[in-house]
């Protein structure tokens, strides 16, 4: 009787550690992705150029979580995201890594004056 009971104990408890282990710990395991060095470059609304700016960003993109992820990437020329013009990329950045992004551009609608920047957005696991 006791034996019996000992083994279906041993069952239930084997079976919980391998729930907790299949589903709690990849639960715990997030990217955590930040954007450093942030820079751009403009061309355009010369006397021979077109009639508008051209803002080329360069940039890291560091995870110091411990899972892939997707990180993101919003472009803007407003002074912040969301507002006015800007485009919206994903980058995957691996776990532990850090990847640098240079040449994604962005356009203006005219020769104005911009305040453009990139941020991180929004952080996925992959």
């Amino acid at each position: 009787m006791w034996l019996k009971v000992t083994v279906v104990i041993a069952v239930v408890a084997v079976g919980l550690l391998a729930l907790i282990v299949g589903v709690l710990v990849p639960l715990s395991q997030q990217p955590r992705v930040t954007l450093t060095e942030g820079t751009y470059t403009t061309s355009g609304c010369g006397a021979f150029g077109p009639s508008r700016w051209t803002f080329t960003f360069r940039f890291n993109l560091v995870n110091t979580g411990n899972a892939n992820g997707f990180a993101t990437v919003e472009l803007y020329l407003n002074g912040q995201p969301n507002i006015g013009t800007y485009a919206t990329i994903n980058f995957f950045v691996p776990e532990e890594s850090q990847v640098t992004e240079q040449g994604v551009s962005i356009s203006s609608a005219d020769c104005g004056t911009y305040s453009p920047g990139v941020a991180v957005v929004s952080v996925a696991k992959a």
